[in-house]
């Protein structure tokens, strides 16, 4: 993953949070993570995607660090202050979060959500922009309910192709539909 495109997944808030105490391996000389202990695996550090600070007077102590298997975590140092009110029992590395792979995402949209057009559009758009290959679910109402609500159409889904229907069973009045960004 790229610099900007793990920026940009952070700003979206596309992370799963973890918050938790972790050893980190720290290269003094480089001034970066080596590697990190979590989950009872060693992840060896490839590459540090930034260096942060999380105080104004401090010197950089937060790294966006990209490991061998390709994912991405932002770690930080906490240096112990003694007069913090809930002090975490000294210093210590803070493993935050880790960033969602596309494979980890999707969109889900309601069937009531309006203007229909108007979100996929926007929709399709936003996935492109960020070359994203993320899958789309949609409810579409059918039978009763498509006389109170209105379904969704195909000029809604434009830009859209669909790869898995979901028909409704016993007395759900819902298909579910399973869509990807056209290529």
């Amino acid at each position: 993953m790229e610099k900007v495109e793990a920026l940009r997944s952070i700003a979206y808030d596309l992370v799963e949070y973890i918050q938790k105490k972790v050893k980190v391996d720290f290269d003094n000389a480089g001034q970066m993570p080596f590697s990190f202990l979590f989950a009872g695996k060693t992840h060896r550090v490839g590459e540090v995607l930034g260096r942060f600070k999380t105080r104004e007077t401090s010197p950089a102590n937060a790294f966006l660090v990209c490991w061998d298997g390709d994912e991405v975590y932002f770690l930080y140092f906490h240096p112990y202050v003694p007069d913090q009110r809930n002090p975490m029992h000294g210093s210590c590395w803070v493993l935050c979060f880790r960033i969602l792979t596309d494979g980890e995402l999707m969109v889900l949209v309601a069937a009531l959500a309006e203007p229909k057009e108007r979100i996929f559009g926007n929709l399709r758009t936003l996935l492109a922009q960020q070359n994203r290959h993320v899958p789309i679910i949609y409810r579409t109402y059918t039978g009763m309910r498509a006389v109170l609500y209105e379904p969704v159409s195909p000029t809604d889904t434009k830009g859209f192709r669909t790869v898995k229907k979901v028909f409704p069973t016993g007395r759900v009045n819902n298909t579910t539909i399973f869509a990807q960004l056209e290529e």
